[in-house]
């Protein structure tokens, strides 16, 4: 027996075998890697209406994009298809605790994503979006620690990314602005209140940790903003500067133009007098 399976091992027939066999685990390899995974689950995105697909999508792209670059760079293919999902994903989510649980894990995907630079000045251009969402993430959840610093945190990443980005925010979304404006109006507000309150009265780890992430939250929001009101002031400063060279060039424009007419009106007077007899 030990000798009959040694011949039927050592036959031709079963290294084709064996070569099949190590063929056929190589594609099931690839087909579970991480890559092709997150291209698998992006293109579920896309179509899925379930909430828990949608859920269980997000977990494994939140673990993909934390420790895969290219994973990240898959939300750029197919003109940024993966992160209008994201976006789109945000806007549709609601106060209930599993549309909670989906809005963070979104938040955690679009953090590690805008970790990269060159990943992160493509989201404004292709999601023009992309701020007033996270200003209404801003304002729905200002109660939820947790979601307005991922939220804030991002804005940032979005906005300030680069000089273009900051000058295009500050010039084209006024209204944008001063919503954001009145969120660290009220969250300065309610953050002097509870350290009021905090002298008073015996505060629990809990509470300080919230009061603490609530700071760091509006010291980030009143950073874009100065960056934004910097901008604009530069701008403004800009065109001051540019407005008596525009004045002069029309002036010397409008004063060519005098030297040229009469000259334009005297030429018909003269071929007029050369066919009189």
């Amino acid at each position: 027996a030990i000798w009959r399976g040694h011949k039927v091992r050592c036959a031709d027939n079963m290294g084709i075998r064996r070569q099949r066999i190590e063929r056929l685990r190589a594609v099931l390899q690839e087909k579970k890697t991480i890559g092709n995974r997150t291209q698998k689950r992006l293109r579920l995105l896309v179509t899925a209406k379930a909430l828990t697909v949608q859920i269980k999508a997000c977990a494994l792209l939140e673990l993909s994009t934390q420790v895969s670059v290219e994973c990240c760079r898959y939300f750029t293919e197919l003109d940024c298809s993966g992160i209008h999902v994201m976006f789109a994903l945000m806007r549709s989510c609601n106060r209930s605790e599993p549309h909670v649980l989906l809005l963070k894990s979104v938040l955690n995907i679009l953090a590690n994503i805008t970790q990269h630079k060159t990943i992160r000045v493509v989201i404004l251009p292709a999601v023009p979006g992309a701020v007033d969402i996270l200003v209404d993430l801003l304002q729905m959840y200002r109660d939820r620690s947790d979601i307005f610093h991922k939220s804030v945190q991002l804005l940032r990443a979005i906005v300030c990314c680069g000089p273009a980005h900051v000058q295009s925010v500050a010039n084209n979304m006024e209204t944008t602005v001063a919503r954001m404006q009145g969120i660290l109006h009220i969250m300065r507000k309610k953050i002097s209140m509870k350290l009021k309150s905090a002298t008073t009265s015996t505060s629990t780890s809990t509470s300080l940790a919230t009061l603490q992430e609530e700071q760091r939250s509006v010291a980030v929001l009143t950073d874009i903003l100065a960056r934004l009101e910097a901008a604009r002031e530069a701008e403004q400063a800009h065109a001051a500067d540019c407005e008596p060279a525009n004045a002069a060039a029309a002036r010397q424009q409008q004063q060519q133009q005098q030297h040229q007419l009469p000259a334009a009106v005297m030429t018909p007077v003269r071929s007029q007098a050369l066919r009189s007899p």
